[in-house]
């Protein structure tokens, strides 16, 4: 019996997005209105991530009503967190799989695409890409908290630049190994992260 394969929440909406995003129809049709490839390339993006954004919510929703189940991403076992962060908390390939075809969708994630053995080159720059940006969101938690307890509401703004302050501190980069701007991490890092209720 092959290991399981575990997802983060978002990672899997992002490969659900990717998954149901029919380019050849859509290409039809914007072909129909006049509109260019080019123009339907800089469009693709935020369509995938519309898409990728509802994926996110169904699938926190079957989380939350228990029809997925959410685990630790240390050692994989089932827990009900406090604060649920869809770029911490994973679930498996397989459940995300029987919860679609419960669902009655005739799709469903392909196990292959996440072999390490597919995509060697791309495992290490990958992991670092994630790495940064579960660090920011980590180090977000933190200073909201502190700023918290200090009376303050501090906007993502303003965690940014402590948070960008503190990876230069740490000489912490990107995977191109360049400095990361407080806009960058605002953008890429908190664009989904939401305050910790606790």
């Amino acid at each position: 019996m092959s290991a399981n394969l575990y997802l983060t929440i978002e990672a899997a909406a992002l490969e659900l997005a990717k998954l149901t995003f029919d380019e050849e129809s859509l290409l039809a049709d914007i072909s129909s209105l006049g509109i260019s490839e080019a123009s339907f390339e800089n469009m693709k993006e935020s369509m995938i991530e519309a898409s990728q954004k509802v994926f996110n919510n169904q699938i926190m929703s079957a989380a939350k009503e228990g029809k997925l189940v959410v685990r630790n991403p240390a050692n994989k076992l089932p827990y009900i967190p406090t604060t649920r962060r869809d770029f911490f908390e994973v679930i498996s390939v397989s459940e995300i799989n029987a919860w679609l075809e419960k669902s009655g969708v005739d799709y469903k994630l392909n196990k292959s695409l996440f072999s390490d053995r597919n995509k060697p080159e791309l495992k290490h720059s990958e992991n670092q890409e994630v790495n940064w940006i579960t660090k920011a969101r980590e180090k977000a938690d933190i200073i909201f908290n502190r700023q918290k307890k200090l009376g303050c509401d501090p906007s993502k703004k303003a965690i940014a630049e402590l948070i960008a302050k503190e990876f230069e501190n740490e000489n912490i980069l990107t995977v191109k190994g360049k400095r990361i701007s407080s806009q960058y991490i605002e953008r890429h890092a908190l664009g989904k992260w939401n305050r910790p209720r606790n």
